[in-house]
Parts: structure tokens; C-alpha cells; sequence
């Protein structure tokens, strides 16, 4: 019955799938939809070695983490396994489109160009339109960081706002890149009454100054490119100061002679107009670097209460 499918000498990807598209549509117009299913575990011999190329180049263009990929790799099964029927058939092609045929990667590629953020909202806890902002939101983050030749997290909250007209406002897009970075949500963190806590396994609890010289040493090496001004934001954002200081709303913060100070000579920042916006932005871009501080320091060498604390402590009082 499954004749039509046996693949011709020579038969380019585009007149193959074309024809069994074809074949499995008039499958389903017939309403033999069993037939219909088998008819496209054959194709799917040939078609998803094409699929997994696309899948894999989606992955690493994206920098999907594992469990992303593979929602994502089901999800553009799924998607095509369903719509291939409708590959290169006029019934499904706009107007100016109908006497056209394309190539399969770019049936695959539009018909699926919704998956990933869907994969990334099922995985993170977003709604699929917080997903689809988020996947907008990383991709032109990622066009920024190679434009101005810095590193993805150093892209501050208003060149992306900027780069996307206003598209999204900017507390969603510090919203959305906290959750990306496995924070609480700012409901869930006024619920709770506090900050949300940004690394499972360091605690930043208690002040502590004795460190190891190892220990000292990757801290150093890891907060290298890390400026007084934005350990401050951090050390505020996360109640490590004194009860004054961490108290304080951002617009009295900013006010502060210490803050002055370092915002004064800081010279990673862009602008300097808006001191409550470079806060913001800070705040972003240091709990993203302390939430990868775990992957440099182990266990073992986590040998005081209150590590990063009087870390952060010994920075501030270097010259």
C-alpha cells in the first residue's frame, strides 16, 4: 500500500517529501488516518535526520540548557509529525506563495519558529508569551553582547529595551531575566517578604572574614572583572550591609555618599544620567555572576559561614 513512499534514485529532499506530503494528505482527506500515521513513520526515516540537524543547530544557536532542548526537540516532533501533510500544498500556502515550492528545512524552521519559546516557558515557569518575550529578549541580547564585544551578561536592561523600540517595558525584561537565572518572581519574592536567594550551597548569611588562600584566590580569579560599585548593589540587593543601608529604597540608596563614591569612578558604566536604572541593571547582571559562582567553588572549599559576605567585605575595603 506504502508504494508511493519507496524513495526514487537521485530524489533531491524537495520532490521526495513534496510527493509523500502529498500522498499522506490524500490519506487524510479520505479519513484513513491509521494508514495516515504509518505513512509518516516511513517518511520519518528520512525526514528526521533532517529534523535533528535543525534541532541541534536551534540548540546551540540558543544556548538551550538539556532539559530545554529536549522539550524543545518534542515539541518540533510533535509539530511536524502533525502539519507535514501540509508541506508545499497549495490548500495551506497563501496566495502568493501557491505556485512555490520550498525547501523542507524551511517548512521545518517556520512551522516550528514557535517551539523554543514554548519550551523555555514550560521550563522555567513562564506563561508561552513570557517565553516568547524571554526567547525574543536572549536573542537580542546575544546580537548586543557581539555588536559592542562584550559578554552577554554585561548587556545592561536598557540597550535591550532600546534594541527591541520599547517592545517589551524594562521590569519585564529584569523580571523575565531573573527567572531565566532561577530566581523567584517579584510576587513570589514579596510573598516571602525578601529577597530571593540566588545560589543553593553558599551561604552569605553571616559576616566572616578568614578566608583561605585558595580559596581567596578563585574568588579573585572569578571577581575579576567585578567593580566596588557593583559588589555594593549586590551587597544591598541581598540585606549584607547594615540595617540602614539595606533597607533603603533604590532612589535613597543612590543618594548615599558610598554609592556617590563608586559611581563616581566606576568605569564600566554606559551612562550616567540615570544612577536608579545602572542599580537596576547591576542588580541583574551580578546575581546572573554570583549564580554561576558554584561552578567554580566546591563544597570543600567552602570553609566559613558567611564566605561570600566577608568576601565582598575585603573588596570594598581594598585599595
Amino acid at each position: 500500500m506504502y508504494e508511493e513512499l519507496v524513495r526514487a534514485e537521485n530524489e533531491s529532499n524537495k520532490e521526495y517529501f513534496t510527493r509523500a506530503a502529498a500522498y499522506i494528505k490524500r490519506l487524510k482527506d479520505a479519513g484513513m488516518e491509521k494508514q495516515a500515521k504509518e505513512a509518516m513513520r516511513i517518511v520519518m526515516e528520512w525526514l528526521a535526520p533532517i529534523m535533528m540537524q535543525h534541532i541541534e543547530c536551534e540548540i546551540v544557536a540558543n544556548d538551550l540548557d538539556e532539559n530545554t532542548g529536549v522539550d524543545y526537540s518534542i515539541r518540533v516532533f510533535d509539530v511536524i509529525s502533525k502539519d507535514f501533510y501540509k508541506y508545499n500544498c497549495p490548500d495551506f500556502m497563501k496566495e502568493e506563495n501557491k505556485d512555490k515550492q520550498f525547501a523542507i528545512k524551511s517548512f521545518i524552521k517556520m512551522r516550528t519558529k514557535y517551539c523554543i519559546g514554548d519550551a523555555i516557558a514550560h521550563n522555567l515557569g513562564l506563561t508561552n508569551a513570557e517565553g516568547k518575550m524571554l526567547h525574543k529578549i536572549r536573542g537580542t541580547r546575544k546580537d548586543l553582547a557581539r555588536k559592542y564585544q562584550i559578554e552577554e551578561d554585561d548587556v545592561s536592561v536598557e540597550l535591550i529595551h532600546e534594541a527591541l523600540n520599547g517592545e517589551i517595558p524594562e521590569d519585564t525584561i529584569v523580571e523575565l531575566i531573573l527567572r531565566e537565572k532561577g530566581h523567584a518572581s517579584v510576587e513570589q519574592i514579596e510573598e516571602s517578604g525578601g529577597t530571593a536567594g540566588y545560589s543553593e550551597g553558599i551561604d552569605i548569611g553571616q559576616f566572616h572574614t578568614e578566608l583561605d588562600e585558595k580559596t581567596r584566590s578563585k574568588l579573585d580569579q572569578y571577581f575579576a572583572d567585578i567593580t566596588k560599585m557593583e559588589v555594593l548593589i549586590f551587597m544591598q540587593d541581598h540585606k549584607m550591609l547594615d540595617d540602614e543601608l539595606n533597607d533603603m529604597e533604590i532612589k535613597e540608596f543612590v543618594e548615599t555618599d558610598i554609592f556617590k563614591e563608586l559611581f563616581a569612578v566606576d568605569t564600566s558604566i554606559r551612562s550616567r544620567k540615570n544612577p536608579i536604572r545602572t542599580v537596576e541593571n547591576k542588580r541583574v547582571k551580578m546575581n546572573t555572576v554570583v549564580c554561576g559562582l558554584k561552578e567554580v567553588i566546591e563544597e570543600d572549599d567552602v570553609n566559613a559561614e558567611g564566605l561570600l559576605t566577608g568576601y565582598f567585605y575585603e573588596l570594598l575595603s581594598r585599595k
